[in-house]
This record gives C-alpha cells, sequence and structure tokens, in this order.
C-alpha cells in the first residue's frame, strides 16, 4: 500500500481498493480495527453525555449554592 503522500495527486476513486483484492488476515485486522474505533465512538458519546450531566448538575448546584449565599446575607442585613 503506498503511503499517503504518493496518493496525494492521484484520484481518490482510482486508489479504492475492495476487499477481494486484499488477503484475508488484513481484511480480518481491519475489520478488527474498525470494530475497535466502532466501541471508542460510542465510550466516548457516552463520556461526552457523562460530561454534560455532570456539567448540568454542578450548575445546579452552583445556583442553589447562590441563592443560600444571597439569602444568608439578606437575613444578616437585618439586626
Amino acid at each position: 500500500v503506498a503511503p499517503p503522500q504518493a496518493l496525494a495527486g492521484v484520484d481518490q476513486s482510482a486508489a479504492k481498493v475492495s476487499k477481494d483484492m486484499l488477503p484475508e488476515v488484513l481484511t480480518g485486522t481491519l475489520d478488527h480495527i474498525v470494530g475497535q474505533l466502532d466501541m471508542l465512538t460510542r465510550t466516548i458519546a457516552i463520556l461526552e453525555q457523562r460530561v454534560s450531566l455532570t456539567e448540568d448538575r454542578v450548575a445546579g448546584l452552583v445556583q442553589v449554592q447562590d441563592i443560600e449565599l444571597e439569602r444568608k446575607e439578606y437575613m444578616q442585613s437585618f439586626p
């Protein structure tokens, strides 16, 4: 397989290789890599959801804390 630099000037449609042209071991390895990349993609998506939920919860806690602080300051302003 030619390095990416060698394919820079080549029409990409002509550079496509079908699975039938590759050895079975290589296609199996590539399929395994694609499966692993798919798993990583799904894992990252789940982690992004968890981070977003955590950020939302922290933002909610900050709001509650700000309200409580304002209430406490308001109550202390009365003798």
